[in-house]
C-alpha cells in the first residue's frame, strides 16, 4: 500500500509540473480538463478507487467517501461543458471558478492532520 501511496503520489506531482508547464499556451477548455485531471490524480491519491473507464459521474460518487463536497459536483458540471461543449467554449471565468472549486474541495476534504 505504502509503494502504490508513492506511485500515485509521484503522478500527482507529474500532473501538476505539466500543468505549470504548458499553463501559457492552453486555452481555457485545456486549463479546466487539467483542473478536473489533477482532481482526478488526488482523489486517487486519498485511496479512491478511479480507473480509466470511471465516468465523472461514478467518479464524483466515490469522491464522496473523501466528504460531502458540492464543490466537487460544480467542479464536474464546468468539466462537461468544456470537454463536450462544443458550442460555447469556457471563459476566463469559468477557469477562475474550477481553480476555486477545486481548492475549496482540497480543503473540504483533507484528511484531519495528526
Amino acid at each position: 500500500a505504502t509503494r502504490l501511496k508513492r506511485i500515485l503520489k509521484k503522478n500527482f506531482d507529474n500532473i501538476k509540473r505539466k500543468k505549470k508547464k504548458k499553463a501559457a499556451v492552453e486555452s481555457n477548455r485545456q486549463k479546466i480538463r487539467a483542473i478536473y485531471r489533477e482532481y482526478l490524480a488526488y482523489i486517487r491519491l486519498n485511496g479512491v478507487a478511479v480507473v480509466r473507464h470511471t465516468t465523472s459521474e461514478e467518479a464524483l460518487s466515490a469522491s464522496k467517501q473523501l466528504g460531502e463536497s458540492d464543490a466537487a459536483g460544480e467542479l464536474r458540471l464546468l468539466y462537461i461543458r468544456a470537454r463536450y461543449n462544443d458550442t460555447e467554449p469556457p471563459g476566463d471565468e469559468d477557469v477562475r471558478r474550477a481553480k476555486e472549486l477545486w481548492e475549496r474541495f482540497q480543503k473540504e476534504s483533507a484528511p484531519p492532520e495528526a
